[in-house]
């Protein structure tokens, strides 16, 4: 039995919409943790290549969401004719109101946070 190791920065991998579960050791790495998942297959070689399509695939995926969120709070903001992070620091109900725009761009800015902490995740695994 052959073993295929990934190294990522996340408690868990999505892969082509299995979840791969950390079977292996955690170990510290200053404030992140370092994962290795370790998977048996009867052939390494042909999963290998496999994996990183996968990873390269959801990396597409991110990125194109990363482009579509940013597409979306350039339109808000020159809708609104005030920078995301002027709007950031005035959105509340007293100073802007809350309006559907309003909690619609407060969400493209949650959105682009995560699709970027995703990005960095894929970026930063290792199938080896």
């Amino acid at each position: 039995m052959n073993f295929v190791n990934v190294f990522c920065r996340f408690p868990t991998a999505l892969l082509t919409g299995i979840i791969i579960h950390i079977v292996c050791a955690q170990q510290r790495r200053e404030n992140d943790m370092l994962q290795q998942i370790t998977i048996q297959t009867p052939n390494a070689k042909r999963l290998k290549p496999l994996l990183k399509s996968a990873i390269q695939s959801q990396l597409d995926d991110i990125e194109h969401g990363i482009q579509s969120t940013r597409t979306k709070l350039e339109a808000f903001e020159k809708q609104y004719k005030m920078n995301t992070a002027e709007f950031l620091r005035r959105f509340t109900p007293d100073d802007l109101g809350e309006t559907l725009d309003f909690i619609e761009w407060q969400g493209e800015t949650k959105m682009l946070a995560l699709l970027e902490e995703k990005k960095t995740a894929f970026t930063e695994a290792q199938v080896k």
